[in-house]
């Protein structure tokens, strides 16, 4: 063993060393940027789950989907979520109240039948489109979203 740490290093275990120190490091050790995204929910008026989806452009058109998705408890007035490291991007928030607990946002003509929210820019117009909704994620960010209804 003692033979094992005198010798001499050659170019080849040099670069093994490396890339294994490499491969366990974090990413957000090595430049690639990672947020927080704090979501506050408001006007809480039933008991049933609350969803909170992370969503990406590609996610947008799939209501029931999103980069990651979180549940809240209904049983108080107001509820918080937090989404860790997420990396910098362009994201939006979506979140609805499942009244009946079918797993889904029920739809009508005129829109969901149950409360929700979205992370809007402006105030809210239909059709409603990603860009109407999405926000650039540069730095921890934090909403404050009060469900409709």
């Amino acid at each position: 063993m003692k033979y094992f740490f005198n010798r001499k290093l050659t170019w080849l275990t040099k670069l093994v060393l490396l890339c294994s120190f490499i491969s366990m490091t974090p990413l957000s050790l090595i430049g690639e940027a990672a947020y927080n995204v704090t979501v506050n929910i408001k006007n809480i008026k039933y008991e049933n789950p609350i969803f909170v989806y992370l969503i990406d452009e590609g996610h947008f058109s799939k209501v029931g989907t999103g980069l990651e998705v979180k549940t809240i408890n209904g049983e108080e007035a107001s509820g918080s979520v937090l989404f860790t490291n997420v990396p910098e991007g362009t994201y939006a928030i979506r979140v609805y109240q499942d009244k009946n607990n079918n797993g889904v946002l029920d739809s009508g003509i005129l829109g969901p039948k149950e409360p929700w929210a979205l992370s809007w820019k402006t105030k809210p117009k239909y059709p409603v489109s990603f860009s109407d909704i999405s926000f650039n994620l540069e730095k921890d960010k934090e909403f404050q979203l009060e469900l409709s209804k």
